[in-house]
């Protein structure tokens, strides 16, 4: 068959329109596949959409006449949906060339539709550069090879009182292996892969107005009508285009599930004055075991719309027995603002899955991370049925790298037979995929289930950047699937000065007292970790607080300075002060200025921290104490303008605790970092202080029982059963029951005081 021949009869056979065809009276909008009457608005999962030429280019499917002239309107294509259809991209893509050489994916081809223009406005001729006059504008999307004809209906039509010019457009490929509407030329395609909504339009149209008739504020929409879609080259040898035939309509199926696809897609007209659109509403949605709770938010006033009826805001909608696609549309108005601004998204209504819960992935919404550095994303389960496998697609932002082993499986939620694996596909996402070979399910019903290890590209400007998973398919044991909506962690990228720990971009008090409070764990926030960082050996310290110090105070430089081999020692114990009290003093040796440190404390739980004093070797260093609970405490002591402990040896510190018994005082002191003024930090070992009871004999105990530690254990050997006091260095306290024979509780390593019997016994394990 001669290809061109085919397709001239083709475009004939599409243009073709008799007088009355397809007449629409008053308020009917053609219907939907249910026979309900399409409605004004009605958007669709893929569809055309309108952008304006020019500067001052309002929002999406808007377009304004300034001062009545005639405007330029691109139509672009939003097609993200066609790769959501499995059944689709399971076709077998044939060879685009006499090579043999594959698409990519399966893409659209091919396309009409009707154009419903308001009467005042026609399509006009557009002059080149070169004085020639052509039908339309190419695109980016558009191949060369394409062929576009429109034609003007001989009748107009009335439509809620508005009389329309209808013209029939039609879209398609000249080429016997086409081209899809990915690219100018295949070659490109093959390059580039498909390209998405935003990436570039279709092709520019003129809309010519008539003398005057552009007035001020709204005129009636223009209307995109009657679109169909076409991909048939994709998988037939030679294109096929005859009336209704090889048509697609997103849906669960493929290849001519459905043979027509009808929408509209409203266009709205302004006239001369420049507009001022309000702020853009937003749609959110939630689901129930039951229900889809849809939400739409904004400025001013805020009026929900679904499928095309006014609904309340928020609106309920039943889940059923399968999965249903609603078309939200949310409007808002400002007062002041001359334009409503219009926000449109499709929302998958899913079938009752369970009724306890949903399956879902979710992600954190916000986080900040700099430009070059690697950062982890966590994402979590939530999950009502038993799940065991998990498919979904990652999209990243431009700069944005998988790192090294890029998943990392939560060993407490996957089994050891679930295997993670991710591949990049030739549209750039990533396909993930965690399953078992032998259908283990996930344990648990919510947390982590595993955490994606991702780089950000040195030099990377600072901004808001999308990290989504879509597409997100969950399946049971029994290889029930169901469907997850998208998740979007929204990451901040930015750089940070060294030392700007609360991310202000300078350089102050401020960052002190903020990383000061970071230290003594009083989470700060902002704080930005990397910032506070300031000698970069990935801990935040007293280092770290001097040299911020130093920053400030203008005298910073790397340390080079070489380190000493001795290190400050601490040295202390406790005595008595009275019924119930004790203190202890603890001294520092020190062979080189120390200008601050840090320390953390653990102690029994019977004691109370009262008072914590520096000596006056400390000079005129601020003390700094956090109680954190539960036995534990951090003590910093540091100075804004870098004041030192000199060299020497003396009194540093004096603790007083209130204690049931001053016998049992028993506390752990670790992360003890000293910081001399040059940066240099000394990590001191952790210390165990006590009064130490006389160690009670064997034979004092009941008879034939026995305890002793071994191995970072307690053993109790007893004749008869009764109960056992484990108390650690940290404060934790526990009762164990203890049987009849050798008992084992693992302690760790530490001291530990063991009650039994009536009786004392303190180990050092």
């Amino acid at each position: 068959m001669n290809i061109n021949r085919f397709l001239v009869t083709a475009a004939l056979l599409a243009l073709g329109m008799t007088a009355g065809a397809d007449t629409l009276s008053s308020g009917e909008w053609a219907f939907n596949l249910d026979g309900t009457p399409a409605k004004l608005g009605q958007a669709t999962t893929d569809h055309l959409f309108v952008r304006q030429s020019g500067d001052n280019v309002p929002a999406d499917n808007i377009v304004n006449f300034y001062n009545s002239d005639d405007q330029i309107v691109w139509l672009w294509l939003d097609d993200d949906a066609i790769y959501q259809n499995a059944k689709v991209q399971a076709l077998t893509p044939i060879a685009y060339n006499s090579a043999g050489d594959r698409y990519h994916e399966i893409t659209y081809h091919s396309f009409q539709c009707d154009l419903y223009l308001p009467e005042f406005l026609t399509l006009a001729d557009i002059e080149t550069d070169e004085g020639d006059m052509i039908k339309y504008l190419q695109g980016d999307r558009l191949p060369t090879s394409s062929i576009v004809a429109y034609q003007e209906h001989s009748a107009t039509k009335v439509i809620d009182g508005v009389t329309y010019r209808v013209y029939r457009l039609l879209c398609t490929s000249n080429e016997d292996y086409g081209c899809h509407l990915s690219a100018k030329n295949a070659s490109r395609y093959k390059a580039n892969g498909a390209l998405r909504k935003d990436d570039a339009p279709l092709l520019g149209l003129k809309l010519h107005i008539s003398d005057h008739a552009a007035g001020v504020g709204e005129m009636p929409n223009m209307i995109i009508a009657n679109l169909e879609f076409g991909f048939r080259e994709a998988f037939t040898a030679v294109p096929v285009w005859a009336p209704n035939e090889y048509r697609f309509i997103y849906g669960t199926g493929g290849n001519n599930e459905t043979q027509r696809f009808q929408y509209y897609q409203r266009v709205r007209l302004f006239g001369r004055e420049p507009m001022e659109l309000t702020d853009a509403p937003t749609i959110s949605y939630r689901t129930t075991p039951g229900n889809v709770i849809i939400t739409a938010t904004g400025k001013g006033d805020v009026v929900l719309m679904v499928d095309g009826e006014q609904v309340s805001n928020p609106c309920t909608i039943a889940r059923g027995e399968q999965d249903v696609t609603v078309i939200a549309t949310a409007t808002a108005q400002e007062p002041d603002k001359d334009v409503s601004n219009v926000t449109t998204q499709a929302i998958v209504v899913p079938a009752r899955v369970a009724v306890t819960g949903d399956n879902r992935l979710t992600v954190e919404s916000s986080m900040m991370v700099e430009p070059g550095k690697p950062f982890d994303l966590p994402v979590a389960l939530e999950n009502s049925d038993d799940i065991s496998a998990l498919q979904c697609d990652l999209i990243l932002p431009e700069g944005f790298t998988l790192a090294e082993n890029a998943i990392e499986l939560n060993g407490e939620r996957a089994d050891a037979s679930h295997n993670a694996s991710i591949r990049q596909m030739s549209d750039g996402t990533y396909r993930m995929l965690i399953a078992s070979p032998v259908a283990a399910v996930f344990n648990g019903t919510e947390g982590d289930l595993f955490t994606l290890h991702l780089n950000v590209a040195p030099g990377q400007a600072d901004g808001e950047y999308r990290v989504t998973m879509a597409n997100i398919v969950l399946a049971d044991a029994d290889a029930a699937t169901y469907f997850a909506p998208d998740v979007t962690a929204l990451v901040t990228v930015k750089s940070f000065a060294k030392g700007d720990a609360n991310g202000d971009g300078s350089v102050n008090v401020g960052d002190y007292v903020t990383t000061a409070n970071f230290i003594l764990g009083q989470n700060p926030d902002p704080f930005f970790f990397s910032a506070a960082d300031v000698d970069e050996n990935e801990a935040v310290n007293v280092g770290d607080l001097v040299g911020i110090v130093n920053i400030v105070l203008g005298d910073y430089v790397t340390n080079q300075a070489p380190r000493s081999e001795s290190k400050p020692t601490l040295s202390g114990d406790f005595v008595s002060a009275g019924d119930h009290r004790v203190e202890l003093t603890l001294d520092l040796k020190n062979d080189m200025p120390i200008a601050a440190w840090q320390m953390e404390l653990a102690f029994s739980c019977d004691m109370v921290l009262t008072q914590a004093t520096l000596s006056t070797r400390a000079g005129s260093l601020d003390l700094s104490v956090n109680k954190l609970g539960n036995g534990r405490a951090r003590l910093l002591a540091s100075s804004a303008v870098n004041e030192v402990i000199a060299g020497g040896e003396g009194a540093l510190l004096t603790l007083a605790f209130d204690c049931i018994d001053a016998d049992e005082a028993l506390m752990s002191i670790s992360n003890i970092v000293m910081a001399e003024p040059d940066m240099t930090t000394h990590e001191l070992k952790t210390m165990y202080l006590g009064n130490y009871p006389v160690p009670i004999s064997v034979n004092e105990l009941e008879a034939g029982m026995c305890v002793y530690a071994q191995d970072g254990n307690i053993v109790v050997e007893t004749p008869v059963d009764t109960t056992v006091d484990l108390i650690m260095t940290n404060g934790m306290t526990r009762t164990v029951k203890a049987v009849a024979g050798t008992n084992t509780y693992p302690v760790g390593h530490g001291i530990c005081i063991v009650r039994v019997a009536g009786q004392v016994n303190k180990f050092r394990l």
